[in-house]
């Protein structure tokens, strides 16, 4: 292993030690952890450089958008860089009766301090849609996961 993967995945495990993830069953390459976004109970499963965060528990709002109990939210990738850990990939939006808008998010951890900013953070333009369900515009969207 060339001493740049070999930092990659140190990178990796200091990230999953930082979350409090732990071994999944169901997927032994993988690993997972809980956490909160606006009031739903998410799962972060991080496979290798794979990150994906589902709904687990959506709270009853999202829920009348269509969204349900493994819903995908996030899919993207971390990596490392000086210490720093960097997470990019594709979050959606969620409007009733049009289904799932995809948009590009990028963000990272940060070390929870306190009352401070959350474990994850994700940011992007994510798209407006009219009732029609026809793209009318962009908005500024934060994802944080506490």
């Amino acid at each position: 292993m060339s001493m740049q993967k070999a930092l990659f995945a140190t990178g990796f495990v200091i990230f999953a030690i930082s979350l409090g993830i732990r071994s999944n069953a169901f997927a032994q390459e993988c690993a997972s952890t809980y956490l909160d976004h606006n009031g739903s109970q998410m799962r972060a499963d991080l496979c290798g450089s794979d990150l994906f965060i589902y709904y687990d528990n959506p709270r009853p709002g999202i829920r009348k958008l269509g969204v349900a109990s493994g819903t995908l939210l996030f899919d993207g990738v971390v990596s490392q860089l000086n210490g720093i850990t960097f997470i990019e990939g594709n979050a959606r939006v969620f409007k009733a009766g049009c289904g799932e808008a995809e948009f590009r998010v990028e963000g990272g951890y940060a070390q929870p301090q306190g009352n401070g900013p959350a474990p994850i953070y994700l940011a992007g333009v994510a798209p407006v849609r009219n009732s029609s369900c026809k793209v009318t515009g962009q908005r500024n969207e934060t994802l944080d996961f506490n």
